[in-house]
């Protein structure tokens, strides 16, 4: 039994790594392929100069509801996933998600110095100053992705596998809404979101591995793999519906859509691909996990 639950755990810990690896060696490529070439930021500035296709409207909710994301909402947040872990006596991965949540931003903005932008392309200069510089990750994308994880940290087990879907929607309203707003261009906005899954993904590896004893394995079963494979679907499912949101919103806006317009639907659907499969990833790599609670622990 004990050689069981010690294989399950390294299966749960392969498949966090496995995601964190994948995560952290697309940031680097997408660094090097985006930010750092001249292509990349044709391709990248197209899309950012082509936001408004999804309508003014669209742009002027993203601004006002990336306004009320702040310093204070940040902390009243992380106390909500504090303060769930309480309720449901896990208080130390509570500590451990809100914790992951805090290094991911502040990394995001240490990468942000340590991957530097610099002009390439004369569209460079039509950027407005704050664009300017260096903005890999977004942090704002970071914000929302890694909360959106710590939620699914600390939600019980049974629920995450379709909970990630949520989460995935969450993901892809700060992936897309940086660009919408016009504070990020898209590389920024999914940067964030992996960066996220790295920092998210290293933190749970520690939560399993750390807290071996405190922890119920459960087993894997035609069930739960039939859930896996139903919740792989409805993540695809959700994106494909939040992407073809914004292809008709670009579509009605617009009469037709020039070259900007389409580089921005294009990376917009890199951005809500990247939203929805790191939750899934993170939710169905945990699912196996249930925290024990505080009583329960020797």
């Amino acid at each position: 039994m004990a050689a069981d639950a010690s294989q399950q755990r390294a299966a749960v810990v392969r498949r966090l790594l496995s995601g964190v690896g994948i995560c952290g060696a697309l940031l680097v490529i997408g660094y090097f392929s985006v930010v750092s070439t001249r292509w990349g930021h044709s391709l990248d500035n197209d899309a950012y100069f082509g936001r408004d296709a999804s309508g003014r409207s669209v742009v002027k909710f993203d601004g006002e509801f990336l306004d009320h994301v702040t310093k204070g909402t940040l902390l009243l947040l992380l106390v909500a996933v504090f303060l769930v872990s309480l309720v449901r006596r896990i208080p130390v991965i509570g500590v451990c998600a809100a914790a992951g949540v805090v290094v991911a931003v502040a990394g995001a903005e240490v990468l942000k110095k340590v991957l530097p932008w610099e002009v390439l392309v004369p569209s460079d200069l039509q950027l407005g100053l704050g664009l300017q510089a260096e903005t890999y990750p977004s942090g704002h994308a970071t914000i929302g992705s890694s909360l959106a994880l710590a939620g699914l940290m600390v939600c019980p087990a049974n629920w995450r596998a379709w909970g990630s879907v949520v989460a995935g929607m969450v993901c892809a309203m700060f992936g897309t809404g940086v660009v919408f707003a016009g504070w990020h261009r898209p590389s920024d906005a999914v940067g964030g979101i992996l960066w996220a899954g790295v920092v998210m993904g290293l933190v749970a590896v520690l939560a399993v591995t750390l807290r071996k004893s405190s922890i119920d394995l459960v087993p894997q079963t035609a069930a739960r793999a039939k859930l896996r494979r139903q919740t792989i679907v409805g993540s695809i499912a959700a994106a494909f519906v939040t992407y073809g949101a914004i292809v008709i919103a670009a579509l009605t806006a617009n009469s037709g859509l020039p070259d900007a317009d389409r580089a921005f639907v294009i990376l917009a659907g890199v951005i809500v691909a990247g939203a929805f499969a790191v939750p899934n990833w993170f939710g169905n790599a945990l699912s196996a996990v249930q925290w024990q609670v505080t009583s329960d622990q020797s």
